[in-house]
């Protein structure tokens, strides 16, 4: 079997809930409908898609997104 190819390359430095544009990228619409886009979409590994998660559940609570 083949390993999956990361789709796009992220630094851990770029995952912060003030960074709102990025977070976005990760969001699927917009408002409060907008859901997490899964980590097999853009090939994440699962440490870096929870990470990621919890950023933008946090920007969330600091009414960013």
């Amino acid at each position: 079997m083949k390993k999956k190819k990361r789709k796009l390359e992220i630094n851990l430095q770029d995952i912060n809930p003030l960074n709102v544009d990025f977070l976005r990228k990760f969001l699927s619409g917009e408002g409060k409908a907008a859901r997490i886009v899964p980590a097999y979409v853009y090939g994440l590994p699962s440490p870096m898609q929870r990470k990621v998660a919890t950023a933008i559940k946090r920007a969330r609570q600091l009414n960013l997104i």
